[in-house]
């Protein structure tokens, strides 16, 4: 510890701005770029040797002249900070090198695709990933502008995320397409909306940070059949689980209502099926099995085969209005191999 303080103060002194004319007026960076690593690697040493005596003794006069030494080096990166700016500043503009600018930039651009939510989700995960290296490096009172900046900036991107999930709820909801997929196939909000909760799932860590007091809408706003797949008093869920059964909930809702535009109730059936087992296989195979586990598979998978069966039962249903043989019989089953 005696080794590291000495080496550590000795570059660290010969560096001081504030009693060297020669470091006051030359660049450690630019002059002597060997030096400069040395002075990097001594103040990351001095650091955790400070970390270390504070464990030990809060109290120690090698932490108070550990502190001492710190805060030189702090002020001398700050002037090297600074000198580079100066020298460069014709080329940067100020807004480029603003945090607080550039979550609201991201925050803005957001607004005009969901997707970029995803590139907001980046930028979160890196200063959240980095907060305790943030608060340690600019733990000091003149430092504490810094901590500022990337406070703001979380807090900034997370009400990005939020807004933006609110409104990809809300372009759910509005989604008024009445023109019936062929085949009774896959409809585009199941494949678009589906595509954007698994990529989401991917972030699920960061979004229980993000989503864990964000409130979800009344139960009143969905169908009552609806509230058996939504949260359970006796098996209550994580927010960020609820936010993922809530969007899906409102997609099948949605779907139920597209499924009634069929005028044969075998086709609407079988609409349901193949939406239905579209959206469970995508839970399947990402990070939203994790997220609404196993019962909530089961029960859907469960529904996916009640709606293939029903298919099947209606699609039968002509079949079963003719009696076996007569003169109509070869008729309906000419007539019955395009239903099938």
């Amino acid at each position: 510890m005696d080794r590291i303080l000495e080496v550590a103060g000795s570059i660290i002194v010969k560096w001081n701005p504030d009693t060297s004319t020669f470091a006051n007026v030359t660049s450690l960076f630019y002059e002597n770029r060997g030096e400069a690593n040395d002075f990097i690697k001594n103040v990351n040493d001095l650091q955790r040797a400070m970390h270390f005596l504070a464990s030990e003794n809060s109290g120690s006069e090698k932490l108070v002249r550990a502190q001492n030494l710190m805060q030189i080096a702090m002020k001398r990166l700050q002037k090297e900070f600074y000198q580079i700016l100066s020298m460069n500043r014709a080329y940067l503009d100020p807004k480029s090198v603003n945090p607080v600018w550039i979550s609201e930039n991201v925050a803005r651009n957001s607004k005009k695709s969901p997707e970029k939510v995803f590139r907001t989700l980046e930028m979160y995960t890196a200063i959240a990933n980095h907060w305790p290296e943030i608060e340690s490096i600019f733990s000091f009172e003149s430092t504490s502008d810094i901590r500022s900046l990337a406070l703001t900036s979380l807090v900034k991107l997370s009400e990005s995320v939020r807004t933006s999930l609110i409104e990809f709820e809300s372009a759910i909801q509005k989604n008024s397409s009445k023109s019936l997929v062929a085949g009774a196939g896959i409809h585009a909000l199941t494949t678009d909306v589906m595509h954007y909760l698994s990529l989401l799932g991917d972030y699920s860590n960061i979004l229980a940070d993000i989503l864990a007091d964000l409130p979800l809408p009344g139960k009143s706003s969905l169908p009552e059949s609806y509230f058996d797949t939504y949260d359970s008093e006796d098996f209550p869920l994580p927010a960020i689980s609820l936010r993922f059964v809530w969007l899906i909930l409102i997609l099948l809702c949605k779907l139920d209502g597209k499924a009634k535009h069929y005028k044969d109730d075998s086709l609407s059936y079988l609409f349901l099926a193949n939406n239905l087992n579209y959206v469970v296989s995508k839970v399947r195979i990402s990070n939203m099995k994790y997220l609404l586990g196993d019962d909530w598979l089961t029960k859907h998978e469960t529904k996916v085969k009640q709606f293939a069966l029903n298919y099947e039962t209606d699609s039968m249903e002509p079949c079963r209005r003719f009696p076996p043989g007569g003169s109509d019989s070869s008729n309906v089953a000419g007539g019955s191999e395009g239903v099938f």
